[in-house]
């Protein structure tokens, strides 16, 4: 389980074909496994993640790779906690000296963790933000964090 979740930048694996570049965003593709170079801030091959992180960017709404499909494969790699992690408020939330992820985690893995899980029956990226918009926008974790008196 995640409990230090902080962004990373990873550089692209020299045998992995880019299949969408952009000034902000390079998804590779490599094994059948996606990699997500978001603004050199995150490098992960989450696909719920990756989704998560994106949707911070309103300039990235209307691109093309949210048509990109998921494959079995993909499912593997996903850890509903980073998902939560980004949701949640992110490095803007959690970095801040009164929140604490860590000890938080256990509180959100309860509450969030297996409804996330369920996101893994999407087909394309944009049906993850679909969901995410209708069920699991900030206001749900805002709330969430009033009542368990973390804010």
């Amino acid at each position: 389980m995640l409990i230090n979740k902080k962004t990373n930048s990873k550089k692209v694996a020299v045998n992995s074909k880019v299949i969408y570049n952009s000034h902000a965003v390079t998804i590779t593709l490599e094994d059948k496994i996606y990699g997500f170079d978001i603004y050199n801030k995150l490098y992960t091959n989450d696909v719920l993640e990756a989704v998560a992180f994106l949707m911070k960017y309103p300039n990235l709404q209307n691109e093309e790779f949210w048509n990109l499909e998921i494959t079995e494969k993909m499912l593997y790699y996903i850890n509903p906690m980073n998902t939560i992690y980004w949701l949640s408020g992110g490095d803007e939330f959690w970095d801040n000296y009164e929140f604490n992820w860590a000890e938080n985690i256990d509180l959100y893995s309860r509450k969030f963790e297996k409804e996330i899980l369920k996101m893994r029956k999407a087909k394309t990226l944009n049906d993850i933000r679909e969901v995410i918009q209708s069920d699991y926008n900030l206001d749900i974790f805002y709330e969430f964090a009033l009542s368990k008196e973390i804010i």
